[in-house]
C-alpha cells in the first residue's frame, strides 16, 4: 500500500513538472485556417401543403324505453381536404 501512495505521488509530480517545462519550449509559427463562410437562413421562401381524409362511421341505435323495441341503423361518409401556403421572408441578425 505505502509503495503504491509513493508511485500516485511520484506520477502526480512529474505530471505537474512537464507542463513548466513545455511552458519555455518555443511554438512554430502557424498560419491560422481560412475563414469558411457559413450557411445563411437569410431570403425569401414559399411553400405549399395540403391533405386529404376519408372514412366511414356505422351505428345502431337501440332504444329500451319503449315497446316494441325501435333500432335505428345508420351510416356516414367522411371525406374531407385541406390545403393552404405559406409565403415569408428570414433575415439571419448574427452570422
Amino acid at each position: 500500500m505505502k509503495k503504491l501512495f509513493l508511485a500516485g505521488i511520484a506520477f502526480i509530480a512529474l505530471g505537474a513538472g512537464s507542463s513548466a517545462l513545455a511552458a519555455d519550449l518555443r511554438v512554430p509559427y502557424k498560419a491560422s485556417p481560412p475563414v469558411v463562410e457559413t450557411w445563411s437562413w437569410t431570403g425569401f421562401y414559399v411553400g405549399v401543403h395540403f391533405g386529404a381524409a376519408w372514412g366511414t362511421k356505422q351505428q345502431t341505435i337501440t332504444t329500451f324505453d319503449t315497446p316494441p323495441v325501435p333500432v335505428t341503423q345508420s351510416s356516414h361518409t367522411v371525406n374531407g381536404w385541406l390545403g393552404g401556403g405559406q409565403v415569408g421572408f428570414n433575415y439571419q441578425v448574427d452570422r
